[in-house]
């Protein structure tokens, strides 16, 4: 995305409206909707479907960038064999998203097109335009103040602040800029509106109803320290293993891939759908054998997933090969060079026979170490 000098403007909400409608004729557009009970993200086709004064949406918009199911390829063998990509990607705008789910995008970049780049995900980021609006009335059981992601990171294209009648327009793209400067009629912005934003800005953070009483690096050490506590007990006696919180997670990025044949038996599909730890069967592999048996360790495997992802912006569930006394294991790395333990499970070496990968699909590397598990 080309960055430029970020410049900050002004529309009436009747102008934005009309140009929505214009971006609307010409583009796909995903915004968000109201829908009984709540709000979601759904392809728009007018104007007056759009709501952004909303609290929060049921899944995150970062389905539109690892959507389920997935075509990865498509192949046949006859005549010969041929595979060819199944992955459709076309230019669209989402339009909407809040700061809290542009920080999950920026987790998502970081596991997608890091150091292993995922194709299908670059191509859909690429052609994906960001336009985001501070949430300025939260959910009630929100707590990104605290979490520090009630602010938008500098990944979007166009940023909506609602001063009233008008919008405060910031363009942080080249592909904002040209988005403005075709659709929409603005003028820049005075010293006093710029101002009237950050006042909005700071006043949301006090309608946080839920707050946390450490920070967030602390919370890492606080779950070190409690990982044999008997609240994951307790949780895992409520758990039903459904993977509804994963779902809805805007920073879980765990998938499977399976491949479909036809009926012909000369064609087929790779594709990949959605995963979650929180499922019985996420570790389990061909002989039957699994690293998780007991929910309480997937729950507190997974609460730990989820702060590690936000807290030390790195979200990359790995399988690792062990020496001989151990095999193939779940582990959920922090950031690289951490220097702290990581939990395991121990399986017979004949769960994974001929020393062969489980099936569970990863972005991360697969490593051999010889020694405890500590800092890689």
């Amino acid at each position: 995305m080309e960055k430029i000098d970020t410049p900050i403007f002004i529309a009436s909400k009747t102008e934005f409206r009309t140009s929505v409608e214009n971006i609307i004729q010409e583009n796909e557009v995903h915004g968000v909707k109201r829908k009984t009970p709540g709000f979601t993200f759904d392809r728009l086709f007018a104007a007056e479907e759009l709501c952004l004064d909303y609290d929060i949406t049921v899944l995150p918009p970062s389905k539109y960038l690892l959507p389920t199911p997935e075509s990865l390829l498509k192949f046949s063998s006859a005549p010969k064999l041929r595979v060819r990509s199944g992955a459709e990607v076309k230019p669209s705008i989402i339009l909407g998203i809040h700061p809290y789910d542009l920080h999950a995008l920026k987790l998502l970049d970081a596991v997608f097109i890091g150091d292993l780049v995922d194709v299908n995900y670059r191509a859909r980021r690429s052609a994906t335009a960001i336009i985001g609006v501070d949430c300025l009335n939260p959910w009630p059981y929100s707590f990104a103040a605290s979490m520090g992601t009630a602010l938008p990171p500098a990944i979007f294209d166009i940023w909506l602040t609602d001063l009233g009648d008008e919008y405060l327009i910031e363009v942080d793209s080249g592909r904002g800029d040209g988005l403005v400067k075709r659709y929409l009629k603005t003028r820049s912005a005075s010293e006093i509106q710029i101002k009237q934003r950050a006042k909005l800005r700071e006043d949301s953070l006090s309608r946080y109803q839920l707050s946390l009483n450490v920070s967030p690096r602390e919370i890492t050490e606080l779950l070190d320290k409690t990982w044999n506590s008997p609240l994951w007990e307790e949780l895992g006696q409520k758990c039903f293993s459904c993977g509804s919180c994963t779902m809805v997670c805007p920073t879980c990025v765990c998938f499977d891939v399976r491949d479909k044949m036809e009926l012909n038996r000369k064609e087929g599909e790779r594709y990949r759908h959605w995963d979650s730890c929180m499922f019985e069967g996420f570790a389990k592999v061909a002989s039957g054998e699994t690293a998780c048996t007991e929910r309480a360790s997937i729950c507190s495997s997974a609460g730990e997933n989820w702060v590690v992802s936000v807290v030390d912006d790195v979200c990359m569930p790995a399988w690792l090969i062990l020496p001989a006394q151990y095999t193939s294991i779940t582990v959920w790395p922090r950031r690289l060079n951490s220097g702290r333990q990581y939990r395991t499970s121990k399986l017979p070496l004949s769960a994974h026979a001929g020393g062969t990968y489980p099936s569970r699909t990863s972005l991360s590397k697969r490593k051999t170490v010889t020694t405890p598990i500590k800092g890689w």
